[in-house]
């Protein structure tokens, strides 16, 4: 026993291992907290990177969703737009600049207007076409006669389209009296 290194000398005791923080069961426990603070601080710093990466994945699925919806939106609000401009250059063909819109109606309900008429929008100006092709607005109106006691009543039904479909109706009327009071 005298010559292991880890005992001392102790002239009370005899061979008596050394005390201190460094040497035997403290040494054990000093050890065995550091280790296991170690693997719990690695824990932590594993918790904290998985964590980070679920926090960015999770950014990146909500910026990838509202970048989905706001596209939605705006792709909506083309169409909407393309719409109101339709409605718009046919509430135009179908009041004043048609030669066989509203206006024309109301001056002589009975000048007779051949057939379909063909309007292409260039620029911001209205142009009459002779024959039809794909996106030309159509005026179509129709009047019908109604005998009345003093006179005749004309109603005209005015649509315009676009592509096949109806954009704007209008319907209107003009009184003419035969001149007797």
């Amino acid at each position: 026993m005298a010559n292991d290194p880890n005992l001392v000398d102790n002239p009370n005791d005899g061979d008596v291992p050394p005390s201190g923080p460094e040497h035997g069961f403290t040494a054990f426990l000093s050890h065995a907290s550091r280790s296991h603070r170690s693997n719990r601080d690695r824990g932590r710093s594993s918790w904290h990177g998985t964590a980070f990466v679920l926090e960015a994945v999770v950014l990146l699925l909500f910026i990838t969703v509202s970048m989905t919806v706001i596209a939605s939106l705006l792709g909506k609000a083309h169409i909407m737009e393309e719409d109101a401009d339709d409605l718009l250059v046919a509430m135009q063909l179908a009041t004043t600049d048609a030669r066989n819109g509203a206006e024309t109606f109301a001056a002589d309900p009975t000048e007779s207007v051949d057939g379909l008429v063909y309007y292409d929008l260039v620029g911001s100006s209205l142009v009459e076409r002779p024959t039809y092709t794909a996106g030309l607005y159509t005026v179509v109106r129709t009047v019908e006669q109604e005998p009345s006691a003093g006179g005749v009543i004309y109603r005209a039904h005015i649509t315009v389209s676009r592509y096949g479909e109806s954009v704007y109706q209008l319907d209107t009327c003009v009184y003419e009296s035969d001149g007797r009071e």
